[in-house]
């Protein structure tokens, strides 16, 4: 009777040895994937802030105004007219294509002092 006790508990044993050693592959390669994940999520941060502007020190409170995607009539141009009426400076990326097609509104906002970039 003990010696049959003594086998099942060693038989329960294997069983569940066998049962992990089943998903250990898949244990091994989701740490993996985990490791590599953080890694390069570490890695992303770090060159956004070595290359990007996350901060300004100034000596007034100001906020960054960017516009993307124009220049696109009429929006665009109601957009310059509330700035102008609030006297505010603003950064508008334009894209090429639309560069293009209104020419117009770009030379309005080089000549209106507005910070002009490239969103294409």
């Amino acid at each position: 009777m003990v010696i049959w006790k003594h086998s099942t508990f060693i038989l329960e044993r294997v069983r569940a040895a066998m049962r992990l050693g089943k998903n250990l592959p898949k244990f091994w390669l989701f740490t993996i994937a985990l490791f590599f994940a953080v890694s390069l999520l570490i890695k992303v941060t770090i060159i956004h802030n070595y290359f990007g502007i996350n901060r300004a020190d100034t000596e007034v409170k100001v906020v960054a105004l960017t516009y993307d995607h124009g220049p696109y009539p009429p929006y665009t141009n109601q957009l310059l007219d509330i700035l102008d009426r609030y006297q505010v400076k603003a950064t508008l990326f334009e894209i090429g294509c639309n560069i293009e097609k209104h020419p117009e509104i770009v030379k309005m906002i080089v000549a209106r002092g507005d910070e002009l970039a490239n969103h294409s």
